[in-house]
């Protein structure tokens, strides 16, 4: 969004249920943070460590060694 209140631009960007915001800037985009939308827009969440949960599960191992 482009405004030149950006007290008000923060607002109306705490108050939108969205995956990212761009206030008076380009859509840049970092692999350091998230990716992806929320509710059903989307299929989760790619880049950051937000996108390799996707990739990854528990597995618990337990041996006997006696």
């Amino acid at each position: 969004m482009c405004s030149a209140d950006l007290e008000r631009a923060e607002r109306v960007a705490d108050a939108l249920e969205v995956g990212h915001v761009w206030i008076n800037s380009v859509q840049a985009v970092f692999v350091e943070t998230s990716w992806g939308g929320t509710k059903g827009s989307g299929i989760g969440r790619e880049l950051g460590p937000w996108g390799l949960s996707a990739y990854q599960s528990v597995k618990h191992v337990t041996r006997c060694l006696g």
